[in-house]
Parts: structure tokens; C-alpha cells; sequence
């Protein structure tokens, strides 16, 4: 199953900062093994980081529910850290938009959401 994260830096956020505010997250996603990777994008020769457009965009190959739990567990902890800043999560078409809730409005929001892509036995499958 693919997760698509789209990283908002906040109103104000020039691409620059996206860009470095989307690498932040594909740091912290991978130091917790959870494989991330970003789309191709055309950034032009010799750009650095992630870059803006689709570098903003971040991709996880799911397997199992325990890797989407710790996968919306780290992107609700890193969300909390930077006031401001939005991430749209995806699966199979089913978007959530994670910005200027409480933590606890984002956490309850985030398990109603996974529910709906788990099935018998925790795997979770496209709506």
C-alpha cells in the first residue's frame, strides 16, 4: 500500500523553506526505517535537498498496519513540533489534512482515519 505525504511549510513558506521542512520529515520517517521515498521531480541541475513541487511530496510503501500506526505516530509527533505547518496524508485516493488542530483532535482524527483502512487482522487495505 502507498501513503502519499504532501508538506506544507505554512502560509508564508517560500519554496526554500518547504523544501527544507519536507527534508526534515523524510530525515525523521527514515531514521525510523520506515523506507521513504521521494517522487522524481524535474529539479533543476545541481538543486540540493527535496526540493519544492513534487519534492514536497513524500512517499511510504506500507506493508502492514504496525508500519502505518508507527508511520502516522511520527508524522503526528513531528507535526506538533512545527506550529504552522500541514500535512495531507493519502491512501487509495482517501485524504487527510493534518493542521491547526489540538494534538488531541489530530490524534483522534488520525486513528478514525486508519480505521477506515484496516481490515480482519490489522492489514490495511484501500477503502
Amino acid at each position: 500500500m502507498d501513503v502519499l505525504i504532501n508538506v506544507d511549510a505554512g502560509s508564508g513558506a517560500d519554496a526554500a523553506e518547504t523544501a527544507a521542512v519536507a527534508q526534515q520529515l523524510l530525515d525523521e520517517l527514515a531514521a525510523h526505517e520506515l523506507d521513504p521515498v521521494v517522487p522524481r521531480s524535474d529539479a533543476p541541475a545541481g538543486a540540493k535537498g527535496i526540493g519544492s513541487d513534487l519534492g514536497s511530496t513524500i512517499l511510504v510503501l506500507a506493508g502492514s498496519g504496525g508500519v502505518v500506526t508507527t508511520l502516522l505516530g511520527v508524522l503526528q509527533t513531528w507535526l506538533s513540533q512545527r506550529a504552522g505547518s500541514q500535512i495531507v496524508v493519502e491512501i487509495a485516493g482517501d485524504r487527510l489534512e493534518l493542521s491547526g488542530a489540538t494534538d488531541h483532535e489530530r490524534r483522534h482524527a488520525l486513528e478514525v482515519w486508519l480505521a477506515r483502512h484496516e481490515v480482519a487482522g490489522g492489514d490495511p487495505t484501500a477503502a
